[in-house]
C-alpha cells in the first residue's frame, strides 16, 4: 500500500526515493500487496460460484500477470499479443477467453490452436471466420456470443452497450447469430458474454446489469436450444480517481449479488461457468507514476512545473480524449510533510500544449530534483499511452513484492 513515513511517500514500506535511486525514473511502481487486497475484497463480495477473470488490457506487465496467475481464476485477453503474454505468465489455455470486435484470422488461429476456453464472437461474420479457421486445422472452436443489449445502460462512466456499438451482436439479432452458428461444422456455441460499461461506482448498477445479463443468457439458451456452459457478466467495477467520487461499496455489492445467480439462472447456475472480468478494480490502486522535477518556471503570473515524463507515459492522467479535465491525485514524494504553498500545472517535456498531467494543482513548493507521483496509476497507464511520441525514453516498471523492489 501507499503510505507516508518520515515525510516520504512509500510503497509497501519502501521509500519511493530509494526505489528511484535503484531503478531510475520516470517509473511506474506497482505494489503486489495492494493487488492481493483488492482481489480479496472482490472475491468476498461475489457469490462463491462466480469466478474472477483478470482483464489483461488494464495492465499487461509480465510481473503483474505472473502475480495474477496465483489469484485470478482466468484471464480475459483482447489481442494475440495479450494471449501470448497470458500464456507465458502461466495462465492455462482452458482459463482464457478472447474478446474484441476486430480479431484477425491469425489471432483466431492462435486461439483455436491453443484450445482456449472461449473465443467471444462479436459479429456474425466473425462466427463464419472462426468456423473456417477451425475447419482448416481440424478443431472445434468453443464460442461465446457477446450480446449488445437493447436496453439503454446507465450508471457507468463509460457505457459500452445498450446503444449502436462496434461491440457485440445486437440482442435483437441473437436469432440470426444462432442460425449462422447452426450451419457451422466447427463452432460450438457454449455461452453468452456481455460488458455493459466501465468505471461503475454504484453496487446497485452492477447488480442490475448482472441480473439483466443472466436473464438474457437463460432466455437465449432456452429459445435456441443450446447448453449454457458459460455466462460472462462483464464487470466494470470502478475506482474513484477524482474529487467527489466515493469508493465502490464492496459490502453493498455482496448484499446485492447474494443469491442472484440461482435466482436468475436456476439449475443452469450450477452447470455453467459463471465469471466476471476485472482489471481496473484489481490494479488501479496498486501503481504510481513517478517523474522528476526538471524546471520550475513562471509565465504571465502562472506557475509551471516541468517533469521528466508526461502525456507520452501517462495519457490517462493527461485526460487526452476526455470530455472534462480532472486531475488524478498527485504527491511530491520527498515533501509529504510540507504544506501546499504552490499552485501549478504539472507538465511533461513534450513539445505540445496538451502535455499536462495536472492543472492548477496545490503542492508544496518544489525544486529541480524533487520527485512527483501520480497516484492510482496501476491501470491503463504504461501500455495505454503513446510511448513512442517524440521518441523519449520509456518509463521503467518496478514491482514491490515481499518487501523488495524488482524490475517488472
Amino acid at each position: 500500500m501507499v503510505d507516508v513515513r518520515d515525510g516520504h511517500l512509500c510503497v509497501a514500506g519502501c521509500r519511493v526515493v530509494d526505489i528511484v535511486d535503484a531503478h531510475g525514473e520516470p517509473a511506474y511502481i506497482y505494489d503486489a500487496e495492494t493487488i492481493d487486497r483488492q482481489y480479496a475484497q472482490l472475491r468476498t463480495a461475489l457469490p462463491d460460484d462466480v469466478q474472477i477473470f483478470y482483464s489483461v488490457k488494464a495492465n499487461p506487465n509480465p510481473g503483474i500477470l505472473s502475480h495474477m496467475v496465483g489469484l485470478a481464476d482466468g484471464a480475459e485477453v483482447s489481442s494475440g499479443g495479450e494471449l501470448r503474454k497470458a500464456l507465458e505468465a502461466g495462465f492455462a489455455p482452458q482459463d482464457i477467453i478472447f474478446v474484441g470486435p476486430g480479431k484477425s484470422e491469425a489471432e483466431i488461429l492462435a486461439a483455436v490452436r491453443e484450445g482456449i476456453y472461449a473465443i467471444v464472437a462479436e459479429s456474425v461474420p466473425e462466427i463464419r471466420l472462426i468456423d473456417d479457421v477451425a475447419a482448416d486445422v481440424g478443431r472445434c472452436a468453443h464460442v461465446a456470443l457477446r450480446i449488445n443489449p437493447t436496453r439503454p445502460m446507465s450508471g457507468a462512466r463509460l457505457a459500452m452497450a445498450g446503444k449502436p456499438s462496434q461491440f457485440g451482436i445486437d440482442e435483437a439479432d441473437i436469432g440470426s447469430a444462432f442460425e449462422e452458428a447452426s450451419s457451422c461444422q466447427h463452432v460450438e456455441i457454449m455461452g453468452i458474454h456481455a460488458y455493459l460499461g466501465t468505471r461503475i461506482l454504484d453496487a446497485e448498477v452492477v447488480a442490475r446489469n448482472t441480473r439483466y445479463i443472466a436473464e438474457m443468457a437463460l432466455r437465449a439458451s432456452q429459445e435456441y436450444g443450446f447448453e449454457l456452459a458459460m455466462v460472462d457478466f462483464g464487470g466494470g467495477f470502478g475506482v474513484p480517481y477524482f474529487e467527489n467520487e466515493e469508493e465502490f461499496d464492496i459490502d453493498a455489492l455482496q448484499r446485492e449479488l447474494a443469491g442472484l445467480p440461482d435466482e436468475c439462472l436456476g439449475d443452469a447456475a450450477h452447470r455453467a461457468r459463471l465469471m466476471v472480468e476485472s482489471g481496473r478494480y484489481l490494479v488501479a490502486d496498486c501503481g504510481i507514476y513517478v517523474a522528476r522535477v526538471r524546471y520550475v518556471k513562471q509565465s504571465q503570473g502562472k506557475s509551471f512545473v516541468i517533469l521528466s515524463g508526461g502525456t507520452n507515459h501517462h495519457m490517462a492522467a493527461a485526460a487526452i480524449g476526455g470530455f472534462v479535465r480532472r486531475n488524478f491525485p498527485v504527491a511530491v514524494v520527498n515533501r509529504m510533510d510540507e504544506p501546499n504553498t504552490l499552485t501549478a500545472d504539472l507538465c511533461g517535456p513534450l513539445c505540445t500544449p496538451t502535455d499536462v498531467l495536472a492543472r492548477k494543482v496545490d503542492i508544496p513548493t518544489v525544486e529541480p530534483g524533487d520527485l512527483v507521483a501520480v497516484l492510482k496509476s496501476g491501470a491503463y497507464g504504461f501500455s495505454a499511452s503513446p510511448l513512442g511520441f517524440l521518441s523519449h525514453e520509456q518509463p521503467r516498471e518496478v514491482l514491490v513484492k515481499n518487501g523488495e523492489a524488482q524490475p517488472a
